[in-house]
């Protein structure tokens, strides 16, 4: 509460991490008759967790443009080419391995 710089009631906080606890965001456990709040997630889960949201939410809309989507992905991260190299390694852990082209079988004649 210190960072905030501003002093914030007590009851507020309390009625928030309750708040949090019910939705599944926060731990809690009792210790000497008091509840100690703990977050469920990670910063990072919880950054996926906003992010896919946020994604699906997009796509779930009828007028919902992958392409638009992909374009603008690719136009906010075109000069970094770390996160490029990331996003090609995500793409590549996700895409079915392409059959040889051209391979005949061990059937002479028959090409798959």
């Amino acid at each position: 509460m210190q960072r905030l710089g501003r002093k914030i009631a007590y009851t507020t906080v309390l009625t928030t991490a309750v708040r949090l606890f019910r939705k599944g965001l926060l731990e809690r456990r009792e210790f000497d008759r008091k509840f100690i709040y703990s977050p469920r997630v990670t910063a990072e889960e919880w950054r996926r967790l906003i992010a896919h949201h946020a994604l699906t939410g997009f796509l779930a809309t009828p007028s919902a443009s992958p392409e638009l989507l992909a374009s603008c992905l690719i136009e906010s991260v075109c000069q970094d080419d770390a996160l490029l190299a990331a996003i090609e390694r995500q793409l590549q852990a996700v895409r079915p391995t392409p059959a040889p082209t051209g391979h005949t079988s061990p059937k002479a004649g028959w090409i798959y």
